[in-house]
């Protein structure tokens, strides 16, 4: 027992990405240590939002994916708030700006998962960075129309366009994206 509990502390000292928790359980990080500093991202690396993700990838299978284009920083899967569930999609940081853009030329409107209709969406998810000032906004009733919208989000400040997204046949797609001022 002594014995298992030296390795474990020669393991976790020695390691960048092992931590213990709160219940001084082992957990591995996202982090890489050089020189007793955590090493950053470059500073013009850029998040990237991926959409169209199987509901059954976890962190390591997204991991294992976009590893194969450079040193992945940070997934964060996006999660229901109220059930936990998986929603399809995530965000990922890469340590270099050339992998982000790498892994999106290779994946974005290319690569379909197995069980998935569509390809992979990859995008930039940081639009600040570009003074955009689109905003995307989901789960519309069906029956708002674009001046709905636009009344909604005036008091917001001044909307220069708005547009509810809208399939072939004029029906609703419950999405609009909406451009402030």
């Amino acid at each position: 027992m002594q014995q298992q509990k030296l390795l474990l502390d020669y393991k976790l000292f020695n390691s960048p990405t092992l931590q213990l928790d709160k219940n001084n359980n082992v957990q591995e990080t996202n982090c890489i240590m050089n020189n007793n500093s955590v090493e950053q991202p470059d500073p013009d690396n850029i998040k990237m939002f991926v959409g169209q993700v199987p509901h059954d990838m976890d962190e390591n299978d997204l991991r294992k994916l976009f590893e194969e284009f450079g040193r992945v920083h940070q997934i964060n899967i996006l999660r229901d708030k109220i059930t936990g569930s998986h929603r399809g999609c995530c965000f990922v940081t890469f340590y270099t700006r050339k992998a982000a853009l790498d892994a999106q030329n290779a994946l974005h409107n290319v690569k379909t998962f197995n069980g998935m209709r569509h390809p992979i969406q990859m995008k930039p998810a940081d639009s600040e960075n570009r003074n955009e000032r689109k905003l995307f906004v989901g789960m519309l009733s069906k029956k708002f129309t674009e001046n709905d919208v636009r009344n909604m989000f005036s008091v917001y400040g001044t909307i220069e366009e708005c547009s509810v997204l809208r399939d072939s046949t004029g029906k609703s797609k419950r999405l609009c994206l909406r451009y402030l001022r």
